[in-house]
């Protein structure tokens, strides 16, 4: 993704006013106070300690900034089997507003927005397939193909994601985003 970014600033003509950089979420190697905006999109779900994450990205946003997210959210809890095979399959928990607002609340952050947004399966293939260039997506399943060949984690990857609930486009009744926003 980083690379990508670069290139990307490249064909904007930004590539002398933006940095990329790869860092720890849980721990940030930049001074407090040094941002006036954090932002971030299906970051979070990929954190266990979610609550110490935003606290060390509220550290580093300067008084009066801001700290938001786009996150992938349960719209309602989903079954306890969904949920499992999310986070076999993606390594993710995911959280329903109620418990996303727990956390940003104990955050400290003034005008705490929080927005829930259904997500439609069909809707969300089209806008993601949208995204790539035909050449990218099919570049990604000559390489996902090439892997199941050769890569033994790939395959067993592979094999959990096969092994998905009868009716995975039920997950759709309980799956969305949510938009969080705070003030330092």
């Amino acid at each position: 993704m980083v690379e990508q970014a670069r290139e990307r600033a490249i064909e904007e003509g930004l590539e002398e006013k933006v940095a990329f950089q790869i860092a720890d979420t849980l721990e940030l190697p930049f001074e407090e106070s040094t941002f006036d905006a954090v932002i971030g999109e299906s970051v979070l779900a990929f954190i266990e300690d979610k609550s110490r994450a935003l606290s060390e990205l509220v550290r580093v946003t300067k008084s009066q900034g801001y700290v938001g997210f786009n996150e992938c959210s349960w719209i309602k809890t989903p079954p306890s089997s969904l949920a499992k095979y999310i986070f076999d399959v993606l390594g993710a928990v995911f959280l329903t507003p109620d418990e996303w607002h727990g956390i940003w609340k104990r955050t400290g952050l003034k005008e705490v927005t929080m927005k829930s947004y259904k997500v439609r399966a069909l809707e969300q293939w089209g806008y993601e397939f949208r995204g790539l260039e035909l050449r990218e997506y099919f570049g990604a399943w000559y390489r996902f193909v090439r892997l199941l060949f050769t890569s033994p984690g790939c395959r067993r990857w592979a094999r959990k994601t096969l092994s998905m609930p009868r009716n995975i486009f039920a997950a759709f009744k309980y799956f969305g985003y949510g938009i969080y926003v705070g003030k330092k």
